[in-house]
């Protein structure tokens, strides 16, 4: 699940984001996972937007649970990664749509079981910040959370919504242990 900066890309946000990735498959193996880039930094109330005043910490229900309301334009990629490798696979078409009234009724139902959503920012060595959202599933709800990073001396994780910034911290951590094979380049930005 390799992903290329653009030039606007802070490349040490895109290497936490990989990791990231690997260690949400490795650790709760969803059937498909969606990584979308939008293509500027975006904050926790995307996160409100979705479900509601309170992000429940057991998850929510996929039929309860809406796709976030991200406009086509926002968008500057979409790639899906199937299991149980993880392979990028095509098919399914955009999740965020020009028809606004289709994508006001859009849920987690509307897709295969056990997918994972993972959406980041770009622009981030512009902006020196950069976004996480994800939608995972959890036994048989999904369970919805933000998490913020800045560029200090390192890139780090600021706040976290709907998910402890810990078990954030973990799952990359993972990720940065897979082994798969990684590019020298990438290895260099890990260390």
């Amino acid at each position: 699940m390799k992903i290329v900066p653009a030039e606007n890309d802070a490349p040490a946000f895109t290497a936490q984001v990989e990791a990231l990735l690997e260690g949400i498959a490795r650790v709760r193996r969803p059937a498909v996972l969606v990584l979308i880039k939008i293509d500027n930094w975006f904050g926790p109330n995307w996160l409100r937007f979705s479900t509601g005043a309170h992000v429940p910490v057991a998850g929510c229900k996929a039929g309860i649970l809406p796709i976030p309301l991200f406009v086509p334009n926002r968008v500057a990629s979409q790639r899906r990664f199937a299991a149980p490798q993880y392979n990028e696979v095509s098919g399914g078409g955009p999740l965020h749509t020009e028809d606004i009234e289709d994508a006001r009724e859009r849920r987690m139902s509307d897709l295969p079981e056990r997918t994972a959503i993972v959406w980041y920012s770009g622009n981030s060595r512009v902006n020196r910040r950069g976004s996480v959202m994800a939608y995972m599933a959890v036994g048989n709800l999904y369970r919805p959370w933000y998490a913020g990073w800045t560029e200090g001396q390192a890139w780090h994780i600021e706040h976290s919504k709907g998910i402890d910034k810990d078990e954030v911290s973990n799952l990359t951590r993972i990720g940065f242990g897979s082994t798969r094979e990684v590019e020298p380049t990438c290895v260099e930005l890990r260390r």
